[in-house]
């Protein structure tokens, strides 16, 4: 870790007053942990570590809480995640011995070569500061960039975007989807002739829940023992979705949607 300044702006910051006490520490300690460019992996687990050692924390929660304030822009570059604390060179005067940035700077569409009014929008002392700004308006949150490096079927992501948000305090730890999308995985590659239905994309995967299903295995490999869902058909018989039949070997409605 680095030896960083704190200004007396900080403490009374009222955007940063709306987060949680142990969150405006996390700030700080990111400060301690990032590059002479404000810039450092995104790496929870590792973070907690340096900064909360001893205490029992959820700092990946805290770092979406700054991310949701504009104080850090978390970001993508070649499906490795990376933090970017917005306004760092601003405010701190590292030692000119320290080692240039290795990690590639976030890009800011349109405002490439607009460095003042990159600083106007994203100082986060400021009052006046911009949520409308294009800069930062539609930056994913972490939690969520963890799930789209992770799910296989990477189409529609503004789409997944919105229905990430609109979950928001409804769907699990993002450790539980992590974890639903590796055994999915591995029961897709351990077919074994069995039939396997195509992922979904990824927001009627999140829409519908698709972290609780059942990965039955067994079969004759034309389709029996898959996880289609099964319907109630009235007559006390409950169908499951068997390849280009029921299981009674009746052929599917054709105006039904499964």
């Amino acid at each position: 870790m680095r030896a960083r300044n704190i200004k007396p702006g900080f403490f009374k910051n009222e955007d940063l007053a709306d987060c949680d006490l142990p969150t405006r520490l996390l700030f700080i300690g990111l400060w301690c942990l990032a590059d002479r460019e404000g810039r450092l992996e995104y790496r929870p687990r590792k973070i907690k570590a340096e900064v909360f050692p001893y205490d029992n924390c959820n700092v990946e929660k805290m770092l979406n809480q700054l991310a949701e304030k504009k104080f850090i822009l978390i970001y993508s570059v070649s499906n490795e995640n990376y933090i970017q604390i917005l306004n760092f060179t601003k405010h701190q005067n590292c030692h000119v011995k320290e080692q240039p940035s290795t990690i590639q700077a976030p890009c800011l569409s349109g405002v490439e070569h607009q460095p003042s009014t990159i600083q106007a929008a994203l100082n986060p002392e400021s009052p006046l500061l911009n949520p409308e700004s294009p800069l930062l308006n539609n930056t994913p949150p972490a939690d969520f960039l963890v799930f789209w490096k992770a799910y296989p079927n990477k189409t529609e992501k503004k789409y997944a975007l919105k229905c990430w948000k609109k979950l928001n305090g409804t769907r699990p730890p993002i450790e539980k989807l992590l974890e639903a999308i590796r055994k999915q995985i591995e029961w897709r590659e351990k077919a074994n002739g069995e039939f396997r239905p195509e992922w979904k994309n990824p927001a009627t995967w999140l829409n519908r829940g698709c972290w609780d299903d059942e990965l039955k295995t067994g079969g004759n490999g034309n389709g029996a023992g898959n996880t289609g869902r099964g319907f109630n058909s009235g007559a006390g018989k409950t169908f499951t979705k068997t390849g280009g039949a029921q299981s009674d070997g009746e052929p599917w409605p054709a105006d039904r949607e499964y």
